[in-house]
């Protein structure tokens, strides 16, 4: 299922190399998507590069990460060179993935392997509490941007933004459709440029359905309700 949601890294930069901005763009800069997808086969699964899909009508002009001009390799050498007058002796930073299995185990793989080539050593945390990092893996309720920067406000992630949250606020009373979108549009740039959560790729969920059960049909939620399938012939 082509679904839509969040799949990135919730940052917990209270103290340690994360509570530096620089080190949490420059970690977002550090991470090959295209590779990493292209490593699981999967049609249909993306790469995002943004808090909310840019497709959403209600979406407004929100602006692209400048890093995004530049190639895998350009970005992690200017990740290098940002990280490294930062790092010291302890250059590790740990990952909670809540889901186990070869999947979640090749995906901390293509993220080790990417943030070793910009000197940081990254480890597999058991429990989330005390990670660095934690995998947000979540399917989106409705399409609209109030669900992308809802689930990222204060309340939610730490390193987040107050003038976002703010924003957002004044957008559910907005008196008009274009005065709510350009709103929105400006919280999520201030959510962005806290980089408190690192967006990867759209989330993925698979199917299993066996041949002759109709009433099947790929979803941007990826739910399948029993009552809708049915045996053929």
């Amino acid at each position: 299922d082509a679904t839509l949601g969040h799949f990135g890294l919730i940052m917990r930069g209270e103290d340690g190399l994360l509570a530096n901005g620089a080190a949490r763009e420059a970690v977002a800069m550090a991470i090959d998507r295209p590779r990493m997808i292209a490593g699981f086969g999967v049609e249909g699964w993306r790469e995002m590069n943004s808090l909310s899909p840019r497709q959403l009508t209600a979406r407004g002009d929100v602006p692209n990460y400048g890093w995004l001009t530049l190639n895998a390799q350009d970005r992690k050498r200017r990740a290098a060179t940002v990280l490294a007058p930062m790092l010291g002796g302890d250059n590790g930073l740990s990952l909670f993935i809540a889901g186990r299995g070869p999947g979640a185990d090749l995906v901390f793989a293509y993220l080790r392997t990417d943030l070793a080539d910009v000197g940081i050593t990254l480890s597999r945390a058991k429990a989330a509490a005390g990670a660095d990092m934690i995998l947000l893996d979540e399917v989106a309720d409705f399409d609209d941007p109030l669900w992308y920067l809802t689930r990222l406000n204060c309340a939610h992630v730490p390193v987040c933004s107050k003038d976002g949250d703010a924003l957002v606020r004044a957008a559910r009373g907005a008196d008009t459709i274009a005065q709510r979108r350009v709103l929105l549009a400006e919280a999520e740039a201030a959510i962005m440029g806290r980089y408190g959560y690192i967006p990867l790729a759209t989330p993925l969920r698979l199917s299993l359905v066996r041949p002759g059960v109709g009433g099947f049909a790929p979803n941007l939620r990826g739910l399948h309700l029993p009552q809708y399938l049915r045996a053929g012939s």
